[in-house]
């Protein structure tokens, strides 16, 4: 499948996703205003907290808060920021699944079929007509964020065995990582790798064994 072919599959996904989007383009949650606050704070120099004085973790988006926190600081309006960066995420989401899509058809040995330009298409534009990423696409809520984090650590898994490079495989854990850092249940994607490589470290070069061990030890901390 070649260039053009994906650029028009691309296209399929992204003009309903984007029609789907439009009408909440402007819709912000309540919940978003949480982390909002706590990085305006934090940009202050108030320190992570919602209230001046008052050490509450009201946010369960640690990652996500810290990067609104950077906007602020750089100074950008937080209520834009968020939105946007959202919806950016979504949009990167949304190119990367059609990228593990292809690269999976093409790993099965269907890649030169005609079936793999309908089956592509189909399952890019289930995506593109996927209700709920459209809803939260610009919502300034660490939703796609955190999708794209796990979407980022699939595509290492299956460039390990496409590649049959197992290194490839410990790439996958600062996106895991991120994904946990992103929303709490994050931390079950990073504890099913760490059992994954617990079972393959024989055969990974030891060095990237650091990768594994920066990893956890950046979480635990």
């Amino acid at each position: 499948m070649g260039l053009k072919s994906t650029l028009i599959i691309s296209l399929l996904a992204l003009v309903p996703f984007i029609l789907l989007s439009m009408p909440f383009l402007s819709w912000i949650p309540d919940d978003a205003y949480i982390s909002f606050e706590y990085s305006k704070n934090l940009a202050d120099g108030e320190g992570l907290v919602f209230n001046s004085g008052e050490r509450v973790e009201g946010f369960s988006n640690l990652l996500w808060t810290l990067l609104l926190a950077v906007a602020a600081f750089l100074g950008l309006e937080i209520q834009t920021a968020a939105p946007v960066l959202s919806y950016l995420c979504a949009l990167a989401a949304l190119g990367l699944f059609l990228v593990l899509v292809r690269q999976t058809l093409q790993f099965i040995g269907d890649a030169g079929r005609p079936s793999v330009l309908i089956a592509t298409g189909a399952a890019t534009l289930a995506v593109g007509v996927f209700f709920p990423l459209a809803f939260y696409a610009s919502s300034g809520l660490e939703t796609t964020a955190y999708l794209l984090c796990l979407l980022i650590g699939a595509f290492f898994h299956l460039k390990a065995v496409r590649e049959e490079n197992p290194a490839f495989h410990y790439y996958s854990l600062p996106a895991f990582l991120a994904a946990a850092l992103m929303r709490p249940e994050g931390i079950g994607f990073l504890g099913l790798n760490g059992l994954f490589f617990l079972y393959h470290w024989r055969r990974v070069p030891r060095r990237l064994l650091v990768v594994a061990f920066l990893t956890l030890a950046a979480y635990a901390a």
